[in-house]
């Protein structure tokens, strides 16, 4: 039914969140409406009608407006004048018909001298029947739709009419007295004529048809609704007394035509003259003290984007990470962040499906098209094979995947392999500060103190893997091996003397516990066959100097949570080592670097307060995403807002609202971080080194790709890193016969009848 002609467009109007003083808003909008359509010379040759529908369904009032789209702008602007909180939104028509439906058409009682009723208290709004009407429409298939088409005319032509036309005006109001009581004849109504004379002199005046159109699925549902919609129209009678001036009248019309009218938004011959003052009268928004709940109004306000925003074109430009359009008064620009920018990080925070990942998405689209080096760490598993499919041919050979549980092409990673002295501190470090966060409030001093030893021994010795870990606390022959390896005297002190004088307390207190979270880890096979290689097939150093992308697929399906959290933090800390063994590179020459962590708060250790704070100066620079601030310790959550020069914000909850008010005030409330729709966000924007006051935008669509290489990606990936499982698990059960047949057996949790004694070794 509602096709739609070409050359008009469909505004679809959300009110704001509270209005004061509608009809002299309204009043306003349409005088300037008149003035601009009408006065316009270049649209002379345009339809000028416009159609101004509010509708009635699912619990909801919801205004629109249809016109021809050369009038947009227009009309766009004097609303935004009107209501600068108000947002204007272009749309598809959508088809209203379904079921049963009935159409009506109203005129005025009386001629159009008479003026209608201009204005209500907020007690007496007809709006408030027709809320009352809406309520009831629960079903996507019942709905009503008034509809008030309008053509601005003249004012010289509306002088002329009332000259030519006063005469018999006069007559007419002598008629209407014989009719009334006689305290209309009171010195308060006796210039009467006066009023009808307002209506057209100094006057914006409008051509116009008013219609009602309902649909419902059951004839009876149909019935009372316009029933109850008739009811509400009533209101809008101008009367004195118990007589009425002007009101809406029905007017035969047969249903084939009148929906045809309708759906054509049709200026019939049979036409009203209402003045700007009485059609706000018939079409405003509901004031406030109404108390009217149902109408679609704006969630979070739209605030203007700063006069320095990079606008720049998607993929295209260079050195603008494009990602968003602005999202202020129907103004649409897509805009990015400067790669100069970038180095002082992103942080991104929202509720689940809001548009995180997307946005991680398009960013590396830009580093892909653009020939920069990335690595993407997913906890899912979906951005990373989203990833995938927009690598082009020409950048195949940059991508390395590396997916855990790609079990029969397992990539080595060996999170104790360093290649210099000044590693191993940091490794030991990061090691620690990773089962810190995993064992949370058991972690103790002593655990730590043991695994920091361990860790530290096994480098020492050289050649190791998490596997010796276990054999290291369990293996009395292997443990003298490593023990003799050992140069470092405090070290070799710790295993000579200190953990050979422990008793059973201290093991259940701090050996047990390292085993048996190992033996978790490492029970997981897809985990066991990567780690357990002795040498990493990922060299994330020359993968940050050579513009590499890394796409880190941890799909907690397969892994598990614990166990790819682990990971993950294990191959941050990689990156980390990586990042800051630069400092042996020149400055200039340092490569920029991008390091994507989606779901944050599952790898977001101690350690990594070291990168947030050091990482720009290695040219490395992160996007991070989480979904709540209670995801974060303190230490961290204060490093992070410390450190981030962008700031992201989509819809979050209340508790964290009212936390990130106060980054986005005063131009975002709590209120308006709780309100953002899908996709939509509050950005403060690091532009030339400073951060942008807050503005509103919503994230780009992201394109189809025009060629999918994923196959091809894998493919290479596994020639060139990866090992065949056979191999790996040949290793791995011939160096660790003892190890991998605990690990095998299940026993992956030990007790204190586990015993751990140990030769003193010199």
């Amino acid at each position: 039914m509602d096709a739609l002609d070409p050359e008009k467009t469909v505004l679809i109007i959300k009110t704001p969140k509270a209005v004061e003083n509608s009809f002299e808003k309204f009043k306003a909008f349409f005088t300037d409406l008149h003035k601009f359509v009408k006065d316009k010379r270049e649209l002379n040759k345009i339809e000028k009608t416009v159609s101004f529908e509010l509708i009635l369904k699912e619990n909801y009032l919801h205004y629109r407006i249809v016109l021809n789209t050369a009038l947009v702008p227009i009309v766009k602007s004097l609303f935004y004048a009107q209501f600068p909180e108000t947002e204007v939104i272009e749309t598809e028509m959508e088809d209203v018909r379904s079921g049963n439906s009935v159409y009506l058409e109203y005129g005025l009682k009386r001629s159009n001298y008479f003026p209608l009723k201009t204005g209500f208290s907020e007690e007496a709004d007809p709006y408030l029947m027709l809320a009352a009407v809406s309520s009831k429409l629960e079903h996507f298939n019942e709905g009503v739709v008034l509809q008030l088409v309008l053509l601005p005319f003249s004012e010289s032509w509306g002088k002329q009419f009332l000259r030519q036309n006063f005469s018999f005006i006069t007559v007419a109001l002598n008629k209407i007295k014989l009719f009334l009581e006689k305290p209309f004849l009171t010195l308060e109504h006796v210039d009467y004529s006066e009023e009808i004379q307002n209506k057209f002199i100094g006057k914006k005046l409008f051509f116009s048809n008013f219609r009602v159109f309902a649909y419902a699925k059951e004839d009876s549902e149909l019935q009372e609704n316009v029933v109850l919609t008739e009811r509400a129209l009533e209101k809008f009678s101008n009367s004195v007394g118990n007589n009425d001036i002007n009101k809406f009248k029905k007017i035969n019309k047969s249903q084939e035509e009148g929906i045809y009218n309708f759906s054509n938004r049709m200026l019939t011959r049979k036409k009203m003259i209402l003045n700007a003052q009485e059609l706000a009268t018939i079409f405003h928004f509901p004031n406030s003290g109404t108390n009217i709940k149902t109408t679609e109004h704006v969630k979070s306000k739209r605030i203007e984007p700063p006069k320095a925003l990079p606008i720049a074109e998607f993929i295209t430009t260079p050195n603008v990470s494009v990602f968003a359009n602005t999202w202020s008064k129907g103004n649409k620009l897509q805009f990015g962040v400067k790669r100069i920018d970038r180095s002082k990080h992103l942080y991104i925070i929202g509720k689940t499906g809001m548009g995180k990942s997307r946005l991680i998405e398009l960013l590396t689209l830009s580093d892909t098209y653009q020939d920069k080096g990335f690595c993407v760490i997913d906890a899912h598993g979906d951005l990373a094979t989203d990833i995938l499919r927009f690598i082009p041919k020409r950048r195949i050979e940059d991508v390395i995947y590396f997916n855990p549980s790609d079990s029969e092409y397992p990539i080595g990673f060996n999170p104790l392999e360093c290649f210099t002295p000044e590693d191993k501190h940091q490794v030991v470090t990061g090691f620690v500060s990773i089962f810190k966060k995993l064992f949370a409030s058991n972690w103790t001093n002593r655990l730590e103190h043991v695994l920091r030893f361990t860790v530290l021994a096994l480098i020492e010795a050289g050649n190791a893997t998490i596997l010796d870990i276990v054999k290291l606390l369990t293996d009395i022959t292997f443990r003298q091996s490593v023990i003799k390896r050992i140069e470092d005297p405090v070290v070799k002190n710790f295993w000579t003397h200190e953990f050979s004088s422990w008793n059973e307390k201290f093991d259940n207190e701090a050996i047990i516990p390292i085993i048996n979270q190992i033996g978790q880890f490492l029970s997981n096979d897809y985990i066991r066959n990567v780690v357990g290689q002795k040498k990493s097939r990922i060299d994330f150093y020359k993968s940050m100097n050579s513009g590499k992308i890394i796409i880190i697929n941890l799909a907690k399906g397969k892994l598990g949570e614990d166990n790819a959290s682990l990971l993950g933090s294990m191959i941050i800390t990689k990156i980390q080592e990586a990042a800051m063994a630069r400092v042996n590179i020149r400055e200039s020459e340092r490569r920029e670097f991008y390091l994507y962590v989606d779901e944050f708060q599952n790898f977001a250790t101690e350690s990594f307060n070291q990168i947030l704070s050091e990482a720009r100066k290695f040219n490395l620079s992160l996007t991070i995403a989480h979904q709540y601030i209670d995801q974060l310790t303190d230490s961290i959550r204060k490093t992070a807002f410390g450190n981030v020069g962008s700031l992201i914000c989509f819809r979050v909850g209340s508790e964290d609202a009212h936390f990130l008010s106060k980054e986005f005030a005063p131009q975002f409330t709590p209120d308006d971080l709780i309100g953002l729709d899908m996709r939509e966000m509050c950005v403060k924007l690091s532009i030339d080194g400073k951060t942008s006051e807050p503005f509103s935008a919503v994230t780009l669509d992201v394109p189809e790709p025009k060629e999918n290489f994923d196959e091809e990606i894998i493919a290479y990936s596994r020639k060139e890193y990866a090992i065949s499982k056979k191999d790996v698990e040949k290793e791995l059960f011939g160096e660790n016969k003892e190890t991998m047949t605990h690990i095998a057996k299940e026993k992956t949790s030990y007790s204190s009848d586990d015993v751990f004694e140990e030769p003193l070794v010199n």
